[in-house]
């Protein structure tokens, strides 16, 4: 092995490995550390399909990597270990930082360029965030990018056994979630596009992947009676891009070509989300989360405008030694904005944006004569990006809310959290005001439940059954009666409704009226 790619490699392994360990160290003590055990988050739905043991039908075992690893930490555990989880998402975290800079490296032959690029990936601050987690994302992505290390070994070397082992781990990638099985064939059919002919060689990643494949159709046959290799991603797709238009009564029904026609639309129109400088937010909104764990603040801000720029720079010089990259993003692009541009579905991208953004810094180090025109590509993309993205800071109150459910699961006050939610919807996220007023109430501060109460602009009926109630503890009957009747359909205060009716009897006899 090279010298010089030796010490890249160790570089972006060592990067990888102290990151990730300093990592493990700080997000148990943060409110991250709670998400996974948060009743209807993704991470709890997926923990609970890891339970083969527990007869639930959407629990029955399924051929996808990242449930393996579920199921693995619960069978050693007799429990869901969080830690256990996370040491194993890392470590594939470490061995995808290495394999990206081998990849860059096999690209262009660039020391500075492959260091780059295992450091970037090594630090992409998204990375360490959903390898907290249990999600699967990270798994998908880390995955990918190892395999197409091996894809690309095949490529120049011409050996069997490494387009055979970049099939099969193209093939574990993709087995379950269908997002780059789209992609693992294109990387299947470039060898006989490139040569135009046929050899076994040229079999040898396709081999990998069908062997995967048909194991995963077995096995989901049996287990599940469903032999297809792939979660069926497609009604759920349907019931997004075609919004509910079914008269109240009636089902809603799709027609078929139409349906599909609509979901293949906004895929399209979601693509250049896909190339923004910011993450979306789904249960784990990137935004919010850097606020209390700063570390993970290397991001898509460093990466994706040298990304993006990289892309379009290289195309316009016609680099070839890059085809594949555009291939990758390419193939991947509809799958993953097929359903809505969230961070964690672009995630699978990174290995690809970082490689261009990576060549495009050695580039402007190394490139004088042409540095001034990539950096003032660079400047475009962000400009582009600030005129035409969402903005790179925006409420999310749901994220905070979020947060402070999870600061309660771990028994810390949720007040920052709650005030944060209250205050960025603009006093209309009931969830978060409900809970502060109700802290304030528990902590007898009457006039803090008061002024929430004035602030609260969702019209929620819980805020005006409140306030009944501090009218009626300060003996102000008439007024609770007031306030009481203001409520207009009182069984939608679910749990509260039978409170509710004791209150109006009550009221109803200490009123005034009532005692003459």
């Amino acid at each position: 092995m090279d010298k010089s790619l030796k010490s890249c490699l160790l570089t972006a392994g060592t990067s990888a490995l102290i990151i990730r360990v300093l990592f493990g160290i700080l997000f148990p003590q943060t409110e991250l550390a709670a998400f996974n055990s948060l009743p209807g988050l993704d991470m709890d739905t997926l923990l609970s399909f890891a339970e083969w043991d527990t007869g639930n039908p959407a629990s029955a075992p399924m051929f996808v990597l990242h449930r393996f690893l579920l199921i693995f930490c619960y069978t050693v555990c007799k429990e869901h270990n969080f830690m256990l989880i996370y040491i194993l998402q890392a470590l594939t975290g470490v061995a995808a930082s290495v394999c990206t800079a081998w990849s860059v490296w096999m690209l262009v032959k660039n020391r500075r360029a492959a260091m780059f690029a295992g450091v970037l990936y090594a630090l992409y601050g998204p990375f360490l965030l959903y390898e907290s987690v249990a999600l699967q994302e990270s798994i998908l992505t880390h995955t990918l990018a190892i395999g197409f290390s091996f894809y690309l070994w095949f490529i120049q070397s011409g050996k069997f056994s490494a387009g055979l082992l970049a099939g099969l781990v193209f093939g574990l990638n993709s087995a379950g979630r269908p997002a780059s099985a789209f992609a693992v064939l294109v990387f299947a059919a470039y060898p006989f596009i490139k040569e135009r002919k046929f050899n076994w060689k040229n079999l040898s990643v396709i081999s990998g992947i069908s062997a995967i494949w048909l194991a995963a159709s077995i096995f989901n046959g049996y287990f599940r009676a469903d032999y297809s290799p792939f979660f069926n991603v497609m009604p759920h797709l349907i019931e997004v891009h075609n919004a509910p238009r079914a008269v109240q009564g009636t089902a809603q029904t799709f027609d078929p070509v139409s349906a599909r026609l609509a979901v293949l639309w906004g895929a399209i129109k979601n693509v250049p989300y896909l190339f923004g400088m910011r993450e979306v937010p789904e249960n784990l909104d990137y935004d919010v989360i850097r606020q209390i764990l700063p570390v993970i603040s290397l991001g898509p801000l460093l990466v994706m405008p040298f990304a993006a720029a990289g892309a379009a720079v290289f195309a316009a010089m016609k680099r070839k030694d890059l085809l594949l990259l555009y291939i990758a993003i390419a193939a991947l692009m509809i799958p993953l904005s097929a359903r809505i541009p969230i961070g964690r579905y672009r995630l699978m991208l990174m290995p690809f944006f970082i490689a261009f953004a990576a060549i495009l810094l050695a580039e402007i180090i190394e490139n004088p004569g042409r540095r001034l025109a990539m950096i003032a590509v660079v400047i475009g993309v962000v400009g582009t990006n600030m005129l035409f993205c969402s903005p790179l800071v925006r409420p999310n109150p749901a994220a905070h809310h979020t947060l402070a459910l999870a600061a309660v699961k771990l028994n810390r006050d949720p007040g920052k959290h709650l005030q944060k939610a209250w205050d960025s919807s603009g006093h209309t996220y009931w969830k978060s005001g409900l809970m502060l007023l109700l802290n304030s109430l528990k902590k007898q501060d009457i006039a803090a439940a008061e002024k929430i109460i004035s602030q609260d602009k969702s019209q929620a009926p819980e805020f005006i059954y409140y306030l009944a109630v501090i009218r009626t503890a300060q003996r102000r009957f008439t007024e609770a009666k007031l306030l009481l009747k203001q409520i207009p359909q009182p069984e939608k205060l679910g749990a509260l409704h039978s409170k509710y009716l004791f209150l109006v009897n009550y009221v109803e006899k200490m009123s005034p009226a009532a005692a003459r």
